[in-house]
């Protein structure tokens, strides 16, 4: 029986289109949805200059990702660049410590889809009979089963699917700013919403950054998926540049309609209200500004999840 020379390789299913929309979405998943309130809370109005920051660097990043990419387009991404570079043994750890990064971020992203869901439709049960945190638990673990389906019947359905959950997430988002900049034009003007700009000075906008950052890398998953995109060449550098900088888009208008239009409670700030909400403060300006806005952005938060 004879060995193959060369490793089987995969279908080249992704276009640029595709491509873009694989990266958008990662990159618009929790960081927007959920880290933004918390990170308005550290930072004040200057989470603006907190989301410019981070796309500044995550376009130096993504340029050297792209090169990468677009030269070794395999499988793997940053682990077989590792390889032929280093040696296997640095490629092993470092494959070991991406996995188990994804494992546990696909754990709390399955949890919290189970938690918005809960919020979203109410429990499946009386919590009397199951608690509320073992429901959300079941599903989660539906729907890891889900996606680790769609991901075994092939490239085919993982890509259809990333575009439909990347262009909800999308169109929720610009619906938001849309109808938040048509509130805030008909509404009284605020002119103290982003002032003062930097209330907990420099300490809280880096503090903003570093929570908000790990988001902004989700470009890195068109490059793991290399071997998988058409003409790597073009496509890869062309959609990893350009799902970052719609994503810096949609981060500056998301925050800066949240900022100008959160109604606070009497005598506190808008800033100081969004981080005491949490990570349901975005969820809490769509409800105000529009009918149906947090049921909205539990969908898109559980979208932003699965």
């Amino acid at each position: 029986m004879s060995i193959p020379s060369e490793s089987p390789k995969l279908r080249r299913s992704f276009g640029l289109f595709s491509a873009t929309m694989l990266g958008t979405g990662a990159i618009i998943g929790a960081g927007i949805f959920v880290l933004s309130g918390i990170a308005a809370g550290e930072a004040g109005p200057a989470l603006l200059l907190a989301f410019a920051l981070n796309g500044l660097a995550a376009l130096v990043i993504g340029a050297c990702y792209a090169e990468l990419a677009s030269a070794m387009p395999r499988a793997g991404g940053s682990y077989y660049w590792i390889k032929q570079g280093i040696g296997s043994r640095a490629a092993f750890f470092a494959g070991w410590i991406c996995f188990y990064a994804d494992t546990v971020a696909a754990a709390l992203y399955a949890k919290a889809f189970g938690s918005f869901a809960i919020a979203l439709a109410g429990p499946l049960v009386p919590s009397s009979w199951i608690t509320t945190s073992v429901q959300t638990t079941l599903i989660a673990i539906v729907v890891i089963g889900f996606v680790t389906l769609i991901e075994f019947r092939g490239a085919k359905e993982t890509v259809v699917t990333e575009n439909i959950i990347a262009g909800l997430k999308i169109a929720l988002l610009m619906v938001f700013v849309v109808v938040g900049a048509a509130v805030l034009i008909q509404g009284p003007e605020s002119p103290t919403a982003l002032s003062p700009f930097m209330p907990n000075g420099v300490g809280g906008l880096v503090i903003a950054m570093v929570l908000t950052f790990v988001a902004f890398e989700g470009f890195e998953v068109i490059t793991r998926s290399g071997e998988e995109v058409r003409n790597p060449t073009v496509n890869i550098p062309q959609a990893v540049f350009a799902s970052i900088l719609i994503s810096i888009f949609l981060y500056l208008a998301v925050a800066l309609i949240t900022l100008l239009a959160v109604q606070p409670p009497l005598g506190q700030a808008g800033y100081e209200y969004l981080g005491s909400l949490g990570e349901l403060g975005m969820a809490r300006v769509a409800g105000q500004i529009m009918p149906h806005g947090q049921s909205l952005f539990y969908i898109a938060s559980m979208a932003s999840r699965s």
